[in-house]
């Protein structure tokens, strides 16, 4: 449970250094894509970051990220 937790708010911070590094006074000209991701995680702790890594590789990034712990173990 303690792992998931450390990725999970590693994945917050990640998210978040991204968001900041866009430039909020700058507007986007046309409608931007915005996507929502939810990742359902039950016991997951060893897939999540590989996971992480392929969401962020996308050229779309997600404008939010869900992860629902269903009574994981690890």
């Amino acid at each position: 449970m303690i792992a998931v937790f450390l990725i999970l708010w590693a994945a917050g911070f990640i998210l978040a250094a991204g968001f900041s590094k866009r430039g909020a006074a700058i507007a986007p000209a046309a409608p931007s894509k915005s996507i929502s991701l939810i990742i359902p995680a039950r016991n997951e702790a060893h897939n999540l970051p590989k996971l992480l890594e392929s969401v962020f590789s996308q050229s779309v990034r997600p404008h939010e990220m869900i992860v629902v712990d269903d009574a994981s173990s690890d």
